[in-house]
């Protein structure tokens, strides 16, 4: 189940990515402006689709291993130790459910 579930989270997470990348836009745009063009604001919600996106997949990695008896463990930065515990319980409360 973690193996297709890591797997799942890596093909959406290459579709984000993708999905981040606009070409070139002539100006400078806040997120309050209100002329911001479509594909730019698309482009912020995939940015931070990534962002978060990328401490779950860690977390899910980090179970994996444990699962298998492995030492190896993904880092997670000190600021992102909340939300990745959460994940974490998260992914391990489903397996224990299955």
């Amino acid at each position: 189940m973690l193996k297709q579930l890591i797997k799942d989270l890596a093909i959406e997470q290459l579709a984000l990515k993708k999905a981040r990348k606009t070409g070139t836009i002539v100006g400078t745009f806040t997120s309050w402006d209100t002329n911001v063009p479509e594909v730019l604001k698309k482009s912020w919600v995939a940015a931070y689709q990534v962002y978060n996106n990328r401490l779950r997949i860690t977390a899910a990695l980090n179970l994996y291993h444990e699962q298998r008896g492995s030492g190896h463990r993904h880092g997670v930065q000190e600021s992102d130790k909340y939300a990745y515990e959460f994940h974490f319980k998260e992914l391990g409360s489903l397996l224990a459910a299955k």
